[in-house]
């Protein structure tokens, strides 16, 4: 399987994996996300990229379903989302951000879509929005990760990912 690198830190480059390596890592990562067969994913990164198929590969491990916008607007995701019963949306930085705005704009609820709202553990401490992961498509994705809700160890939050916030 050949996968492209996002050109975060050199030129975008060609990795080749091993078929079997990202099926069987598949269902593991959707227990980390805390992923289940009646969820509802639409994958708004790109497929090409590790972390757009490995979602992919996750929701199809666990026999969930996969819903894809028919353009990447914000107004036609929100109709998607709303039309198709989404339960899940894998999406990123100024995507995420653009996407949750848009729908308060709209005054639509996404606070049952868990990727778009602040999670809280057990005990109620608030948990990063974006998944404690991390991993490059070299070695192919997440080689760490963490349970989505489950707080990581004090002094480790913002080392393994980046934390999107929202203001509201």
């Amino acid at each position: 399987v050949v996968i492209y690198t996002s050109g975060s830190t050199a030129l975008p480059k060609a990795v080749v994996h091993r078929h079997w390596a990202l099926v069987r890592h598949a269902p593991v990562l959707a227990e980390q996300f805390a992923l289940s067969p009646g969820d509802r994913m639409m994958p708004l990164l790109p497929l090409f990229w590790l972390a757009g198929m490995s979602t992919m590969l996750q929701v199809l491990s666990i026999g969930g379903t996969l819903v894809f916008p028919d353009a990447p607007d914000n107004d036609v995701i929100l109709d998607a989302i709303g039309r198709h019963g989404v339960t899940r949306v894998n999406a990123w930085g100024d995507r995420q951000v653009a996407l949750v705005k848009a729908a308060r704009e709209r005054g639509i609820a996404i606070d049952r879509i868990p990727d778009l709202v602040a999670r809280r553990d057990a005990s109620g401490k608030a948990l990063p929005l974006v998944p404690p992961s991390y991993g490059m498509t070299e070695s192919c994705s997440a080689h760490s990760a963490s349970p989505m809700d489950r707080a990581l160890p004090s002094g480790k939050e913002a080392k393994v990912a980046r934390i999107v916030t929202y203001d509201g």
